[in-house]
């Protein structure tokens, strides 16, 4: 399976710096960046074929990909962000200042441990649900695809924080059906 996957427009928090994990927050309206960004991802996936397109049932994924111009896709909770707990709505230099490295370095030790094994746990079943699709586009979340790029490529979340994965950004993962 070959997965494009994309993390959703800009967000008045992500323009903030906030975390935003289950809290739902929609997209920037009218916001020129936005724009750019779809105009782009557009260019990018017009060659490309799908056989099946999911997304996060988070307004940001869904407006996302609504304006991506899909409107056949399947809304599946696995692939919703994860809970950033007593961080929501903070500033994610705050949580990074308050964990001293061990986001980065031992995501599973760190309060958001719980998280991180649940947000494993729907990853697992996301792939064993949709490992028999040949192209996947999946529109969700940093943390998410952060995680599944780890999983996919580590067997582990343990190193997922140590890449960055921005707004609007596609990164596209080979999963060789293995669970």
């Amino acid at each position: 399976m070959t997965i494009h996957a994309i993390r959703h427009l800009i967000t008045p928090w992500n323009r903030r710096g906030l975390l935003q994990g289950n809290t739902d927050i929609a997209l920037l309206q009218e916001d020129a960046e936005n724009e750019r960004i779809a105009l782009r991802l557009k260019e990018q996936l017009a060659e490309a074929s799908f056989d099946q397109v999911v997304v996060s049932p988070m307004k940001r994924a869904v407006q996302t990909a609504e304006l991506l111009g899909y409107q056949d896709f399947i809304v599946d909770e696995r692939v919703t962000e994860m809970s950033f707990m007593q961080y929501e709505g903070q500033p994610k230099a705050d949580m990074l200042a308050e964990m001293n490295g061990k986001w980065q370095a031992d995501p599973l030790s760190t309060v958001l441990g719980p998280e991180l094994i649940r947000l494993e746990v729907r990853i697992k079943s996301f792939l064993a649900h949709y490992g028999g699709v040949d192209q996947v586009l999946l529109i969700s979340h940093g943390a998410y695809v952060r995680a599944l790029n780890a999983f996919i490529n580590h067997g582990s979340l343990d190193s997922m924080n140590r890449m960055e994965f921005g707004n609007g950004e596609r990164m596209i993962l080979e999963w060789k059906s293995q669970l």
